[in-house]
């Protein structure tokens, strides 16, 4: 008698870890291979289908450079762009600072 199997639920979270694993490392070494050395401390997350982005910077150039570097990831389809622009002038994106 042949049975079908089933993943086992352990099993997809392993392979969603390891997916999640890649993403994140792919984006760790796109942020620190760049010229710009203020982009290795912005933070990611992925969840899904959808890379965050977290952090602080001083101009909406290096926000902005920061989306175009991790565009084209294998299993981004969405970037939540959270970095705030912060200037060393006391202006901020960031309401309420």
């Amino acid at each position: 008698m042949l049975t079908q199997s089933m993943p086992c639920e352990w099993d997809q979270q392993t392979e969603s870890s390891r997916a999640k694993g890649y993403v994140l490392e792919q984006a760790h070494n796109r942020l620190a291979t760049s010229s710009h050395r203020l982009l290795q401390s912005v933070h990611c997350d992925f969840d899904g289908d959808v890379l965050s982005v977290h952090g602080r910077l001083p101009s909406f150039y290096l926000k902005q450079l920061v989306q175009s570097l991790l565009g084209g990831l294998d299993g981004v389809r969405r970037i939540d762009n959270r970095v705030a622009v912060v200037s060393a002038f006391g202006r901020s994106s960031v309401p309420g600072e």
